[in-house]
């Protein structure tokens, strides 16, 4: 929020820095990470059924049919780590998140924070009880609902590059301590892996950016449809089509 003193404005932060860590908080975080993990374990799943149905319907290759890949639930101890891996991931967006939005109240003026940490719900029903139309809610909300989401989207992107560097560098620990795999010069492993470093680069800004653009898109569609809760479920739908692309 923003306060005035002595005909200046000056934003105040009143949310504290480590609310995320607060105990019913990390339970919320903790239970969406179980379902998250869940949820990928079924569309595995069912994954596996529909290219299991799509081999059998294939009659004229019987070698397919007899290679057919059979699902497996994931041991317990892998379900446990892939669902603390999303919750520390979830965690480190949550407080990177944080260290961004304190950053940007020191450094950027009132009107540009106003513009990256912003209530797109509230912003929705403040436009439409301004204009009254839901059609010009909804094109304002365009620009709103963008700029709302850049700083968190800015957030995954950062942690997802730090996740990547540091699972190269314990790629290059473990091989230089098991002193394995000599079948290929220093020079050619470094090369492929700077590839494989740009290419998940590339893959993680795009989506940092499709995010932000389907996120004011669908912060509009919801706004149209009722602006306040259909902005935000709106807004939250169009965060995630990125990621699931």
């Amino acid at each position: 929020m923003s306060v005035v003193l002595h005909r200046k404005h000056f934003v105040v932060d009143k949310k504290p820095f480590f609310q995320h860590f607060h105990p019913k908080d990390l339970a919320i975080t903790a239970a969406r990470s179980v379902v998250i993990q869940g949820l990928n374990v079924v569309n595995e799943y069912i994954s596996t059924m529909d290219l299991s149905d799509h081999e059998n319907s294939d009659d004229s290759d019987k070698d397919d049919v007899d290679e057919r890949t059979i699902f497996e639930l994931p041991a317990a101890r892998d379900f446990y780590v892939s669902c603390t891996k999303l919750f520390v991931k979830s965690l480190s967006i949550s407080t990177c998140l944080r260290c961004a939005e304190v950053t940007c109240i020191r450094i950027f003026s009132v009107p540009t924070v106003s513009k990256l940490i912003k209530d797109v719900g509230r912003s929705a029903v403040r436009k439409y009880s301004r204009t009254g139309s839901r059609s010009s809610t909804a094109i304002l909300m365009v620009k709103t609902g963008m700029w709302a989401s850049v700083l968190s989207h800015i957030a995954i992107f950062i942690v997802e590059e730090v996740t990547q560097i540091a699972q190269i560098l314990y790629r290059r620990y473990r091989l230089r301590v098991l002193d394995s795999s000599t079948s290929y010069s220093p020079l050619y492993k470094n090369r492929n892996e700077m590839d494989f470093f740009l290419r998940i680069t590339y893959k993680n800004a795009t989506r940092c950016a499709l995010s932000i653009v389907s996120s004011g898109t669908a912060a509009a569609i919801g706004s149209y449809l009722r602006p306040g809760k259909g902005t935000v479920i709106g807004a939250t739908i169009g965060d995630s089509i990125a990621y699931a692309l």
